[in-house]
């Protein structure tokens, strides 16, 4: 079942605002740190608006 898109955001956020490390964000919302990583690349890739360029559920 996929993360649901703010679920993934709020992860991302963390990384990109909060400065948490890919471990320490995935270790306290309970996923891997490789999903992060593809969240990560996602988001950077292409944004955070979701009505335009919204992250693909995986």
């Amino acid at each position: 079942m996929p993360y649901p898109y703010r679920f993934r955001l709020k992860v991302v956020k963390l990384v990109t605002e909060r400065d948490f490390s890919l471990r320490e964000a995935a270790e306290r919302y309970g996923t891997s740190h490789s999903v992060v990583v593809t969240w990560l690349k996602d988001f950077r890739e292409r944004g955070i608006n979701r009505k335009n360029r919204r992250m693909p559920d995986r």
